[in-house]
């Protein structure tokens, strides 16, 4: 008897050879790698980013502007706004400068 009969007796599953660089490149092509997606520009989340980090500033400077010349319940809900906008606004518009100058370690990717 044959030696590739046994093993094609005692194997049930079929196999196909791997394919070639060029077959993987072809069959792949409409996948985005993870370097293509860390190299795009997230334009619209930046710009919200700063959106964010302007309405806080204003927010705050409305804040402490309301602190010295009225009541403090009516300062501590600017503060307080303030405060909610300038947390994410801030961060995300320091990755994506430090994105931007290249600083190792941050990257657009890391930006929702």
């Amino acid at each position: 008897e044959d030696k590739t009969q046994t093993d094609s007796k005692k194997y049930s599953a079929k196999y196909a050879p791997i394919p070639k660089e060029d077959q993987r490149n072809e069959r792949y092509k409409n996948f985005i790698s993870t370097n293509e997606i860390a190299k795009r520009v997230p334009y619209r989340a930046i710009l919200l980013a700063l959106t964010l980090l302007i309405l806080g500033l204003i927010l705050f400077g409305f804040g402490i502007f309301a602190l010295f010349n009225t009541t403090m319940d009516r300062s501590f809900l600017f503060l307080l706004f303030s405060l909610i906008l300038l947390l994410p606004g801030g961060l995300y518009s320091f990755i994506a400068l430090f994105a931007w100058l290249g600083v190792e370690g941050f990257s657009y990717s890391q930006i929702p």
